[in-house]
């Protein structure tokens, strides 16, 4: 890039950040100040909160004791599992990886 056409592109983007920023400032000090009237207006136009309910209102669902879920445990007290639902996980003891190997030319640590 030409060094006078960087320079005049330098100056053109600095006049237009300046007046963009005296055209802020002047709406600003231009814009009417704020009062505790306006406020209160504001406040007056918006609903206020719902009224509490009379009544509570009532449980869709039937309570439950304890023990009167429908299930029965079996006798001997085994539970065995539900096929294709859910199995039991198998660890093999394990990382399913290798060791990383050493690197060349470091030697072992357990050597003096």
């Amino acid at each position: 890039m030409n060094p006078a056409l960087a320079y005049g592109t330098f100056w053109l983007i600095s006049i237009l950040l300046t007046v963009l920023l005296a055209l802020f400032i002047a709406v600003i000090l231009s814009s009417p100040p704020w009062t505790p009237q306006h406020a209160s207006d504001e406040a007056a136009s918006q609903p206020g909160p719902p009224e509490p309910a009379a009544e509570l209102p009532v449980a869709p669902l039937p309570r439950r004791m304890a023990g009167e879920s429908g299930w029965v445990a079996p006798a001997n007290g085994e539970l065995k599992p539900v096929p294709d639902v859910t199995q039991l996980a198998r660890v093999s003891g394990g990382p399913p990886w290798a060791p990383a190997p050493k690197p060349r030319g470091i030697p072992p640590w357990d050597m003096p």
